[in-house]
């Protein structure tokens, strides 16, 4: 039978675009699948590069079952702190890196 055929174009970042202006912490996401620690780390940090973000929550999404998560919290430096747990602590994790840094 006759399927559906959706054709995706790429959107532009826009993570750029909210830094200017401001010095205000930025928080970006980058979720990955079937990644390592260190592919993980070295998109994390691109992306905080190229969009002059305070800090980057990554996760692969393979960890991520339920209300259970896995992320990896990087600052600017690269220093990086790592949580299991719910979704709701892992947003006060996130909470916390921004009020005071990381820790790892």
């Amino acid at each position: 039978k006759g399927g559906l055929t959706l054709e995706l174009e790429p959107t532009p970042k826009l993570l750029a675009h909210f830094r200017k202006g401001t010095r205000k912490a930025l928080v970006g996401f980058k979720a990955e699948a079937a990644v390592g620690e260190s592919e993980l780390k070295t998109k994390a940090m691109v992306l905080a590069k190229e969009a002059d973000l305070d800090f980057v929550v990554a996760n692969d999404v393979s960890q991520v079952k339920g209300d259970a998560t896995a992320i990896t919290i990087f600052d600017r430096k690269g220093h990086s702190e790592s949580f299991e747990g719910s979704k709701a602590l892992a947003a006060e994790r996130i909470w916390r890196a921004i009020l005071h840094g990381v820790r790892g």
